[in-house]
């Protein structure tokens, strides 16, 4: 059986390795194409270059992520991609 879930790409920006190390098998797991980001500066030149291709963008929200930046990003360029935004630290919210 193929895994793979062609057409789907999805764009994650997680600063922290191992959350992006899991949140990568998770996605290879189920079949899906993802791009990583570090941090917001850079997910927002991938978000700018290839906005359209991207079927989801997982966003760290929490205090060292700056998530909110790339979410404001997102707002200017009218970008139709859902984001959903990743907390790892309830109290951080």
């Amino acid at each position: 059986m193929d895994n793979v879930r062609t057409g789907i790409r999805i764009l994650v920006a997680e600063d922290e390795p191992g959350v992006r190390n899991l949140i990568s098998l998770a996605l290879k797991h189920q079949g899906y194409s993802a791009d990583f980001a570090e941090d917001t500066a850079d997910a927002s030149v991938r978000l700018h270059r290839m906005g359209s291709r991207y079927t989801a963008v997982l966003v760290d929200l929490g205090p060292d992520g700056n998530g909110t930046e790339l979410l404001e990003q997102a707002r200017i360029l009218q970008s139709p991609v859902p984001i959903i935004g990743l907390v790892d630290d309830l109290t951080a919210v």
